[in-house]
């Protein structure tokens, strides 16, 4: 095993471990601005 084949390793590992929670924050955040902008709109309306 040379130094190359652990650094591989782990960023293959930690590519794993942190794309789940990525993505979990990327739609949170997604989300959060959608209700944010639909909550405006019905504001506008309702006025």
């Amino acid at each position: 095993m040379h130094a190359a084949d652990y650094f591989m390793i782990a960023f293959v590992i930690v590519a794993y471990a942190t794309g789940p929670l990525l993505a979990a924050f990327l739609v949170r955040r997604i989300n959060r601005s959608d209700l944010f902008e639909q909550e405006e709109h019905q504001g506008r309306e309702k006025r």
